[in-house]
């Protein structure tokens, strides 16, 4: 049972060490399009005025 135990401790171990070094390689992500204070993420303004155009036809 003890060895079980270590070899948990060991593999969690090394994922977290493995996850660390990883992550120092990868650059930042760009910053996203600026949220609405009710929808999130705002639609791109260009295609939802093609989109109404559509549906008023």
């Amino acid at each position: 049972m003890k060895a079980l135990g270590a070899l948990v401790a060991l593999v969690l171990a090394g994922t977290a060490v493995r996850a660390k070094l990883r992550g120092r390689k990868r650059l930042p992500l760009p910053p996203g399009p600026p949220g609405h204070w009710l929808f999130g993420n705002a639609l791109p303004r260009a295609k939802y005025d093609l989109l109404a155009l559509d549906l008023s036809l």
